[in-house]
């Protein structure tokens, strides 16, 4: 395994996002093993691996002067601001890290009752679908690199507050989950 496994962590594909703080995320491997810590500052994420993760990345990936904008879907997914996805609908020249263009959808799938903090949640899942809009160079950045060619992405949002609770991707045969109330 090798860099290309661990930066699908990204979770993404991945509390509230304030921008003066500093906020972490941690990334489970198949939901079961703490693998990565994803830390969000002002203009910088970096990803450390942790536990099993150590096996999969060696050293801690930086990523530095990054915008962090309301278009971002990096803050979009990791914010506990209220997301209305619109089923089907392409949203146009969304941006990721490096400033990497693409264009988001999302795809209403099921309502399930998950738990979360020891309580029974109903969340709408939803797949989440990302296209390019430009060649990208796959070494200047492993979390798009990630991101972007994961097979599966799913995001669970709290039916009642419309805040993300959780965040899925399978990326390399390998499945990383977020558990954003956890944090």
């Amino acid at each position: 395994m090798n860099y290309k496994h661990i930066a699908a962590l990204f979770y993404l594909s991945l509390n509230s996002i304030i921008f003066a703080n500093n906020k972490q995320y941690d990334i489970y491997i198949y939901d079961t093993f703490k693998g990565f810590t994803i830390t969000v500052e002002e203009e910088e994420v970096s990803i450390d691996p942790i536990n099993f993760g150590v096996f999969l990345l060696k050293e801690t990936l930086t990523y530095k002067n990054q915008i962090f904008n309301d278009d971002n879907l990096i803050i979009q997914l990791l914010s506990d601001k209220k997301i209305e996805p619109l089923d089907t609908v392409w949203i146009k020249n969304t941006s990721i890290l490096d400033g990497v263009v693409v264009d988001v959808r999302f795809l209403f799938s099921d309502e399930e009752e998950i738990l979360s903090n020891d309580k029974k949640i109903m969340a709408l899942l939803y797949r989440m679908d990302i296209k390019t809009l430009a060649d990208i160079d796959e070494e200047k950045n492993l979390v798009n690199d990630a991101l972007l060619n994961s097979v599966l992405r799913k995001i669970w949002i709290d039916k009642n507050t419309g805040t993300i609770i959780k965040l899925s991707f399978m990326y390399n045969g390998i499945s990383y989950i977020i558990n954003k109330n956890e944090n």
